[in-house]
């Protein structure tokens, strides 16, 4: 099935279709609008990416209509931003009578283990005052201290079916002409992610068309010729204009050279460690860009 349509929007389409409502959410858990009182607890959202755990604690924010402050953990990940930030926002009062105040810490399990038992001890002092909802991909990252003083839902990735049917909704809303082979290739892609399957449908819309030949941030075979080629600037300039997710590229690098026929099995050995490596740098440092970018050097190195 084709359809034509018309004129293409250039706003990002992740942040345009994001769902404002609950409503309008894939997969809610039915007990997270029944929170939203007075007693509200911590909340504790685990989860891969693109599963819907920041766009549900925006969707809390404007129900509540509250102060909020939204802090993206992997960023600002240290004593200081605990101390200084989140600590002084929490100690405040309300500008609002009777509606306590919300810090959402994004991708909580990037604090260091000080900057959580500080947090914890936060908790404890202000939550008559203010409330945390924390995002996570990893819970065996998250202090037990933290994770006891939290209500945890957990959030999967959504069906092949519900992306389809998301998917559609987007190109019909953009007036885009699609076949749903393609649509579906693109989910193959994405593995549930949905997020991801909005910016791949986005990136591979031209002339008001979905093209047939996808291609996605994500394309190692790609990057793998082009660092055999020497071209490591090319690669890095190209994936950090695209804001690339850095673990999620780690994470389909090692599904890709795993099963790659291609590299000998030495060099897919080698490529492998060199993953475990960066992986376990990124969880050191601010500028992730910088462990990864040490990856490339070492693949080209191997590929040599």
């Amino acid at each position: 099935m084709t359809k034509e349509k018309g004129k293409l929007n250039d706003m990002l389409w992740c942040e345009k279709f994001r769902p404002k409502t609950f409503e309008d959410v894939i997969n809610l858990d039915f007990r997270i609008p029944k929170l939203l009182n007075r007693n509200m607890p911590h909340l504790l959202f685990i989860g891969p990416p693109g599963t819907g755990k920041t766009t549900i604690s925006k969707i809390i924010i404007n129900e509540l209509k509250c102060d909020f402050l939204m802090l993206n953990a992997s960023d600002e990940r240290g004593i200081d931003t605990i101390r200084n930030k989140v600590k002084m926002f929490a100690m405040t009062r309300s500008s609002r009578e009777n509606v306590f105040k919300v810090v959402v810490l994004d991708e909580m399990d990037y604090l260091t283990n000080d900057a959580m038992a500080i947090l914890r001890s936060i908790f404890d002092t202000y939550a008559r005052n203010c409330r945390f909802i924390l995002t996570a991909n990893f819970e065996n990252k998250i202090i037990e201290p933290i994770k006891s003083r939290c209500s945890k839902f957990t959030f999967k990735k959504v069906s092949d079916e519900e992306l389809l049917k998301l998917l559609i909704k987007i190109c019909d809303s953009e007036n885009v002409s699609y076949t749903e082979d393609i649509l579906r290739k693109i989910i193959n892609v994405s593995k549930g992610d949905i997020r991801k399957s909005i910016n791949l449908l986005q990136q591979n819309v031209k002339d008001k068309k979905l093209m047939s030949d996808v291609t996605y941030e994500s394309d190692i075979k790609d990057v793998l010729e082009k660092l055999k080629q020497g071209k490591f600037d090319d690669v890095r300039k190209e994936l950090i204009e695209r804001g690339t997710d850095w673990e999620q590229l780690l994470s389909e690098f090692f599904e890709y050279v795993s099963n790659d026929k291609v590299l000998s099995l030495e060099q897919r050995k080698r490529i492998i460690l060199e993953l475990a490596e960066c992986l376990y740098q990124m969880s050191f440092v601010l500028i992730k860009e910088i462990p990864f970018a040490r990856f490339l050097i070492k693949v080209e190195e191997i590929l040599k």
